[in-house]
């Protein structure tokens, strides 16, 4: 009888334990959505591999990781068996969960993505997986249907995006319930030009290097002020008339002055008002939304002559349109716009980086060593916009998205592009570490100063 009972207890201490690590079924993940265990983000598309990241290091066996996609691109979800004491709802530990991560449109959509207005909301991958077609750890063509957010990252604090949300406020959502939670991870970002402009600007400023080396000494530079020029709304006439590529010196048919570019259309890639890549650059170059004397930046209805504008909805978008230019005709092959740093060119792409006053994003394999060392200045800190309403942001939502904030500022795990803003008694620890030394505490419209 004794031996029965000590069986018996056996057998419910295993049946109540947590399913072993393992690879979700299609029923565990689409039945995790019923029970709760998700989350539906929505936001910025500069750090899509971090948050992807940060979801995967809470699981159980990080290889395990199912990505389900619609598109392939920016309607993505992540699926996994999720590990105790990661700061998650404790009852998800040892559960299947899903991450439905949504980065069409960019930033502000973290918060437009709440809005109980379907026309606001954005697409995620359908909440019961439909469609999807695959086995193992990729599936595609999942259906894609309209849900509420649970809120989201966003490259800049809402305050950047104040004419947007003021023009067009989500419905259903008090903006002073929006909650603004310090990820305590920076973002660089990047000047990226096509591979033709890149090779001309790097003849055009004496530097030999074999073809293909993109390393940091082989980079040609853009000033600060020279960027600016090209993507201010004001300047769209006169370059696209007159000016052309004499802003980089590399010529302008117009102007009469001879070069590389004396022939080619100014083509600037960027983002939509939603994004907080081009809310970024708004800021950074052209102090939009940071002073009542902040110029506009240009659109595609600025585009007039040989200035071009083209937008895309996505990081993917830019880095396209960027890459269009090795094999666009004549004229339409000098190509440029902000990309996030945590974008590492690969073989097949056809963008590079350029330098910023002479300081590379690119020092190192993290992508973030000049920017922790102040010497590279384009970063934002990014934060996680949530709703105190719990129709909008339920409690265990809640939680899990703190969790997952919290992971991308952990300093033994850095994610690409990404480093840590000193904070409390997170000080700078000196080269090759992964902690800022200077902070703007939150206000990205205030000046960086050393966090001592």
């Amino acid at each position: 009888m004794k031996l029965k009972m000590i069986a018996l207890a056996v057998a419910a201490a295993a049946a109540a334990a947590p399913a072993a690590a393992a690879v979700p079924t299609m029923a565990q993940m689409s039945g995790a959505y019923a029970a709760g265990r998700y989350m539906n983000v929505s936001g910025a598309s500069a750090t899509k591999a971090s948050v992807k990241k940060a979801f995967q290091n809470a699981c159980a066996t990080p290889a395990d990781l199912v990505t389900l996609t619609n598109d392939g691109k920016d309607v993505n979800a992540y699926a996994c068996i999720l590990a105790g004491g990661k700061g998650y709802p404790a009852a998800w530990a040892g559960q299947t969960v899903v991450m439905f991560h949504t980065v069409k449109g960019g930033s502000l959509n973290s918060i437009l993505g709440m809005s109980s207005d379907a026309a606001q909301q954005v697409n995620f991958v359908s909440s019961t997986l439909a469609g999807c077609s695959g086995s193992g750890t990729a599936y595609t063509g999942c259906a894609a249907e309209k849900r509420r957010s649970n809120g989201g990252f966003s490259d800049v604090e809402k305050a950047l995006f104040a004419d947007v949300l003021g023009a067009t406020p989500p419905a259903g959502v008090d903006l002073n319930k929006i909650e603004v939670t310090q990820a305590l991870a920076g973002q660089s970002f990047g000047i990226a030009a096509s591979l033709p402009l890149f090779y001309a600007l790097q003849a055009a400023q004496g530097i030999s290097c074999a073809a293909g080396d993109f390393s940091a000494a082989c980079t040609p530079s853009i000033s600060r002020t020279e960027y600016a020029t090209l993507v201010a709304k004001q300047n769209a006439g006169s370059i696209g008339s007159f000016y052309g590529w004499d802003v980089l010196d590399l010529g302008s048919s117009a102007n009469g002055t001879a070069g590389d570019g004396q022939d080619e259309d100014v083509i600037v890639c960027r983002r939509p008002v939603t994004s907080g890549t081009q809310a970024s650059s708004n800021a950074f170059f052209l102090k939009k939304n940071c002073t009542a004397a902040g110029y506009e930046p240009s659109t595609p209805t600025d585009s007039v002559g040989k200035y071009v504008v083209i937008e895309g909805s996505g990081t993917s978008d830019v880095k396209a349109c960027l890459g269009d230019g090795e094999t666009a005709a004549a004229g339409s092959k000098f190509r440029i716009g902000v990309v996030s740093a945590e974008n590492v060119p690969e073989a097949t792409d056809k963008w590079q980086w350029l330098k910023l006053d002479g300081a590379a994003v690119h020092a190192d394999a993290g992508q973030r060593k000049n920017t922790i060392e102040m010497e590279y200045q384009f970063a934002m800190e990014m934060v996680l916009h949530t709703s105190s309403e719990t129709t909008i942001t339920p409690v265990n939502q809640n939680t899990a998205l703190k969790a997952l904030t919290a992971e991308l500022g952990n300093e033994t795990s850095p994610k690409t592009g990404l480093y840590i803003v000193p904070n409390g008694g997170t000080y700078y620890t000196g080269p090759g570490g992964v902690i800022g030394r200077a902070t703007n505490g939150g206000n990205s419209c205030a000046a960086m100063v050393e966090f001592l």
